[in-house]
């Protein structure tokens, strides 16, 4: 859980045209002035919208989804406004982690038990879907997503197994049945812990995604024994990254980020993110810090924009109940 075209005129405007474009711009931006500050700390999500999934698109635009409907909207960091960018593609839909790949302007969707969606960020027409086939006992768990280069990576939490999108040039997308399964061996192993009901193979397993820069590796975590593996896309090899200091572990990971040599893990119960440097291999890693909020409530996963770090309040509950509806669904805070 990874960071135009326009038109030229010939001739010379007149210092007529130019005072007119002036004033006329001046009179546009004033409302945006006097609507609330740039880029708020807290971001509100319409009423009964379940966030899950968040991600970052062109501009300042962003994306969310909603657990409950499959439902998408897209919002805007610099004004916090949202709008619909699509609505629930079928009953029971889920719309879980998300990803853009901004060659293409495409919004890649983990759809839980379905699969995968793909939609146009822009105009939110869906663009292909992907079922995934189940590999074992457990159904499918689509949860998260992270693109390279050449494919989209999707985790399945009800199994120890990563499916890939192969990516055409630029990113394009391939038929449903290019869908690959690749199984995850070595370290990761799956554990079974039963779950309130919803939950079709127990609490989540395999999680968060990420990918190093050169798409040498991928990263994923198992939210269940809060550990992280460095992961070979191709063979599917795991080998559990060594933390060296308390608490070793990351509890309750689940969306992640990497700049460079340095892993985000969003720990959903404890309220927190883990700020990780890795090792050159991606073996070994460091807690450095926490960044917390006061207003974090049980985040899920989160993206980069510019110096911030945008986190979003999935407010899971175990006991059944139902979260109070707030005004900071989204928080940011810094990296």
């Amino acid at each position: 859980m990874s960071n135009g075209s326009g038109f030229r005129k010939s001739g010379v405007w007149s210092a007529a045209a130019r005072a007119l474009f002036g004033s006329l711009l001046l009179v546009a931006t004033l409302p945006l002035a006097a609507s609330g500050p740039a880029f708020p700390p807290l971001i509100a999500l319409p009423a009964g919208f379940a966030p899950e999934g968040i991600a970052t698109g062109r501009g300042s635009s962003f994306y969310a989804g909603d657990l409950n409907t499959g439902r998408l909207l897209r919002g805007d960091y610099r004004s916090g406004t949202v709008e619909e960018l699509a609505a629930s593609p079928a009953p029971g839909a889920q719309a879980v982690g998300l990803e853009i790949d901004k060659r293409t302007n495409a919004l890649f969707v983990a759809a839980s038990t379905f699969g995968a969606r793909v939609y146009d960020a822009e105009t939110g027409a869906l663009l292909e879907s992907y079922p995934f086939a189940t590999t074992g006992p457990n159904p499918v768990l689509a949860n998260d997503v992270e693109i390279t280069r050449d494919a989209a990576y999707f985790t399945d939490s009800c199994s120890a197994t990563l499916y890939k999108l192969p990516l055409g040039p630029g990113g394009r997308l391939p038929a449903p049945s290019a869908v690959e399964a690749i199984p995850v061996t070595g370290d990761f192993t799956f554990v079974f812990v039963p779950a309130p009901p919803g939950y079709p193979c127990g609490l989540p397993n395999m999680n968060g995604i990420v990918a190093s820069d050169d798409g040498r590796w991928l990263i994923i975590g198992n939210t269940v024994t809060s550990e992280l593996f460095r992961v070979n896309p191709v063979t599917g090899e795991s080998v559990k990254i060594a933390l060296l200091d308390a608490p070793f572990s990351s509890p309750f990971t689940d969306g992640l980020l990497l700049h460079g040599s340095t892993l985000y893990s969003v720990e959903n119960f404890p309220n927190r993110i883990a700020v990780i440097e890795l090792s050159d291999d991606r073996l070994t890693g460091t807690i450095e810090r926490y960044v917390t909020s006061p207003n974090f409530d049980v985040p899920s996963t989160a993206a980069f924009f510019g110096e911030s770090i945008y986190a979003i309040n999935a407010r899971f509950r175990f006991d059944g109940s139902t979260p109070p509806q707030r005004d900071d669904d989204i928080v940011r805070v810094s990296r």
